[in-house]
């Protein structure tokens, strides 16, 4: 790849795909407006339904291994469960 392609991005597929995932987040935000939820809040929630009823601790425990396996960063609070 070319300086010149890199400069302009045309040709670059990842940059086509970052732009596509754009689009689609864009247009279920906007589909979930209504709601008051966020595609990233909708996955959440999504995530959580599926491991179904859960102690803070195990929660806690869960989403570690759900932000490492990811690659998500996370901050822990003052406050640990």
């Amino acid at each position: 790849m070319s300086n010149d392609t890199l400069a302009s991005g045309e040709n670059c597929n990842c940059y086509a795909v970052r732009a596509a995932a754009r689009h689609v987040t864009q247009y279920y935000d906007q589909f979930l407006a209504p709601t008051g939820l966020r595609i990233s809040q909708f996955g959440i929630l999504t995530r959580l339904k599926r491991l179904g009823p859960l102690t803070i601790a195990s929660l806690r425990r869960k989403w570690r291994w759900i932000a490492r396996r990811s690659g998500a960063t996370y901050y822990r609070s003052s406050v640990t469960a």
